[in-house]
């Protein structure tokens, strides 16, 4: 046993050779066209198997290695894309505001050629002022900063009555908005031969007016259209003015009938509005 320790290197030297010269032995001995054995055969399969394996993982690590790389690019790519966007957005503001800009003056300029007797100032919104006892915008006048406006001027806008001019002083004037306590403009409700004033109610914070009527007229019902009768010189006639809305509702207080009127402008968004000046062909 100490004899085969001692050789244990040896001796396995020599049979791994012996095999090796064994297996070239019987590979030499395979005729062409034919199978060379079980031996053969084995290694044969053994070596296909490992180049398949090996050829598979190679495989997919090209596979993997080209999304990796894909990757990358479109990363590059989107960090370009990026920067390109951030340079880009200021002029996308700009764009967008002159846009809307554009289709506020648009929407003046057809609500003038809807009303050609009509003779306007244009103006800018440029403050707000709501609380329990006042609803008043404050207007800059455009274009013409020594114009006159006429005490108590219609104040409109494309979707129908802002309010009238409370006082102006130089370029600047101050509009009682529809929704005021202090507010009565005259009003009826076309095809329904109901006469009737529309009252703001000076609710905190909310738009809100009334169209009061005498009871024995004829009741009204939701959607119904309210607009300026003309009776009080200051709005033309015609001049929309809300909806009725939730006429179920609706208060009696003696002899008179008050149903609640959605206004048609929305005040918060509110940027430009027209100041009547007059009206062509109507004496003054």
């Amino acid at each position: 046993m100490d004899a085969l320790q001692r050789h244990k290197t040896a001796l396995t030297a020599v049979i791994l050779v012996t095999v090796s010269l064994v297996l070239m032995f019987l590979s030499g001995r395979v005729v062409p066209g034919r199978r060379g054995g079980a031996v053969a055969d084995a290694m044969n399969r053994t070596i296909g198997f490992v180049q398949s394996g090996v050829s598979r993982v190679l495989g997919t690590i090209s596979k993997g290695f080209d999304s990796y790389t894909g990757l990358l690019s479109v990363q590059e790519e989107n960090q370009k894309l990026r920067k390109q966007l951030k340079n880009m957005r200021p002029f996308l503001t700009s764009y967008m505001r002159l846009q809307r800009e554009n289709e506020r003056l648009r929407r003046l300029i057809g609500y003038r050629s809807k009303h050609p007797r009509l003779i306007t100032l244009a103006a800018h919104v440029v403050a707000r002022s709501l609380n329990a006892y006042f609803h008043v915008v404050r207007l800059q006048i455009a274009v013409t900063p020594d114009a006159k406006i006429p005490p108590r001027a219609a104040v409109l806008s494309p979707d129908g009555v802002v309010g009238r001019i409370l006082h102006s002083f130089g370029q600047y004037a101050d509009c009682l908005l529809v929704s005021d306590r202090r507010s009565r403009i005259p009003a009826y409700a076309p095809g329904k031969q109901v006469q009737g004033v529309v009252i703001g109610k000076g609710a905190y914070i909310k738009y809100q007016a009334v169209f009061r009527t005498l009871t024995s007229s004829k009741r009204l019902s939701d959607g119904t259209l309210i607009v300026t009768s003309g009776r009080d010189g200051t709005f033309p006639e015609g001049m929309e003015i809300g909806r009725i809305t939730d006429s179920k509702h609706c208060q009696q207080s003696g002899l008179y009938m008050d149903y609640p009127v959605a206004l048609s402008n929305d005040i918060d968004a509110l940027q430009d509005v027209m100041i009547v000046l007059g009206v062509r062909g109507q004496a003054k």
